[in-house]
């Protein structure tokens, strides 16, 4: 019979030729530990301290993006496809490295080819549903994902995590061509307009982030901050309305703040590459919000 022993085995490890992204060194900890970690010492100890610290390469990008953004709106189709466009291309380039992906290269391929099909299938719609393709388009970014994990050849380490860190990159890509309708609806470029005031405007409360007594107000700043931001927008634009143009600044500018919030645990997300995809990610994420809003309550 044979003995039997409470040794763990371990895992296969990658060749010695095939070299991971490094995401840093955090603590897996028990539940237990966990709830009585943060009856100690409070939430924020579950968090890495480069969390809380101040990227300036990503407020930079995400206010530059920003006014670029709301100005091509403003100026035509075929200027706001440019945009989003190089903007997708941004993301796909520095999302592998943001969310610590271990196929960074291959995660970057697949976000780039979708990036261009969600561009391509929106702009082919001439009438309105202009979204009516984005859901095939969608699918075949899924497909994607899985083929590009099935033609790696390292091994597949952390197989599960990059499947999801590439999903959420593909669906950052596809909330950012949700903004090119937006030019053929009536005050569409101005509602663009707004929220990228507000996202902007946002990024106030993201330069507080390492002082310990007002984190945990940073979300609530971030939403008033937006929400005066789109106001002014909608006064000077003259559209649309104050009370959608308040929300719209609250929303916009919590989404984004909280996006931007959710990736710095990664270590990734401090590199100068990381910090600029999520920037972008913060503004692209934008756009579905705009576009519910847009249906449910103005149109």
């Amino acid at each position: 019979m044979t003995p039997t022993t409470d040794a763990v085995p371990d895992p296969p490890q990658a060749p010695d030729s095939v070299q991971v992204m490094a995401t840093g060194e955090q603590p897996f900890l028990t539940r237990a530990a966990r709830r009585a970690a943060r009856d100690q010492q409070g939430a924020d100890i579950e968090l890495p301290p480069i969390a809380h610290v101040t990227r300036y390469v990503s407020l930079s990008a995400t206010v530059l993006a920003a006014f670029l953004i709301a100005a091509s709106a403003l100026a035509g189709d075929i200027m706001l496809a440019g945009a989003i466009g190089l903007g997708s291309l941004i993301i796909a380039w520095g999302w592998p490295k943001a969310a610590g992906l271990p196929s960074p290269k291959g995660a970057t391929l697949v976000l780039a080819i979708a990036a261009a099909l969600f561009i391509g299938v929106v702009m082919a719609a001439e009438t309105d549903p202009y979204l009516r393709w984005a859901s095939g388009a969608l699918a075949l970014g899924l497909v994607a994902i899985f083929l590009q994990q099935l033609l790696r050849r390292d091994g597949r380490p952390r197989l599960v995590e990059s499947v999801m860190g590439t999903s959420l990159g593909l669906v950052v890509l596809a909330s950012a061509a949700v903004f090119l309708p937006f030019v053929h609806i009536e005050r569409g470029p101005e509602l663009v307009a707004c929220a990228m005031a507000a996202v902007a405007a946002g990024v106030l409360a993201d330069l507080l982030v390492r002082y310990d007594v007002v984190r945990v107000w940073l979300l609530p700043l971030a939403m008033v901050l937006g929400g005066f931001a789109s106001v002014g927008a909608s006064l000077l634009l003259q559209a649309p309305d104050l009370p959608p143009a308040a929300l719209i600044g609250v929303s916009a500018a919590g989404l984004s703040h909280a996006f931007r919030r959710m990736v710095s645990p990664e270590a990734g997300s401090y590199s100068s590459q990381g910090q600029i995809a999520t920037g972008l990610g913060s503004i692209a994420l934008v756009g579905p919000l705009l576009w519910a809003i847009n249906h449910l309550l103005i149109r």
